[in-house]
C-alpha cells in the first residue's frame, strides 16, 4: 500500500469520526455549540432556556485551529531539527513521539492559560478545546509520521 493511501486513509478514517452520525446513519456538516443556560420542567424535561447562546458551527472548522497547529509543529521541528538521522527510519518514528509529546505540551499550555483566567462556562469550553486540539494535532501528526516511517521501513526491506 503506498503512503499516499495510507494518508488518505488515515484522513478519511478521521473525517468519518467527526462528521458521521452513526445514530441517523447520516453525515452532519455542523452542529451546535456554545452555552446552555439549562432548565428544567416537568412537562419539558431539561432544556436550554433563552438566554443560552447556542450557535451552528461547521465541523471541520472546529478542527483546524492554526495556533495550535502552528505551536505543535513548531516545537516538533525544533527538537528533530538539530539531529542528524543516520537511518530515516528511525528519525521519523521519533518524530511521531515528539509530535505527540508536543500535542501534550500545547494541551497543558492552552490548560494553564484557560484555566488561571477569568472561570465561567465559556471560559472552560474554550479550555477544553484547546487542551484537546493539542492532543489531536500531536496525535494526528504523529500517526503521519508514523505512518511514513512504516512506509520507509517497507521500502528498505523490500530493497535493502
Amino acid at each position: 500500500m503506498g503512503i499516499r493511501l495510507r494518508f488518505l486513509g488515515i484522513l478519511m478514517i478521521v473525517f468519518v469520526a467527526t462528521h458521521f452520525d452513526f445514530q441517523s446513519s447520516t453525515f452532519r456538516f455542523e452542529s451546535p455549540t456554545g452555552v446552555c443556560e439549562e432548565a428544567y420542567s416537568p412537562e419539558r424535561g431539561f432544556y436550554c432556556t433563552e438566554d443560552s447562546v447556542i450557535l451552528q458551527r461547521p465541523i471541520f472548522e472546529r478542527f483546524i485551529d492554526l495556533p495550535t497547529i502552528f505551536v505543535v509543529w513548531g516545537f516538533t521541528f525544533l527538537v528533530v531539527y538539530t539531529r542528524r538521522p543516520e537511518n530515516s527510519v528511525d528519525f521519523w518514528e521519533e518524530t511521531s513521539h515528539v509530535a505527540k509529546d508536543a500535542g501534550e505540551l500545547a494541551a497543558a499550555l492552552g490548560s494553564v492559560l484557560a484555566f488561571t483566567g477569568v472561570f465561567n462556562e465559556r471560559t472552560m469550553s474554550i479550555a477544553f478545546s484547546i487542551a484537546f486540539l493539542g492532543y489531536f494535532t500531536g496525535h494526528l501528526t504523529g500517526m503521519c509520521c508514523k505512518a511514513y516511517a512504516m512506509h520507509l521501513r517497507r521500502k528498505q526491506e523490500e530493497f535493502g
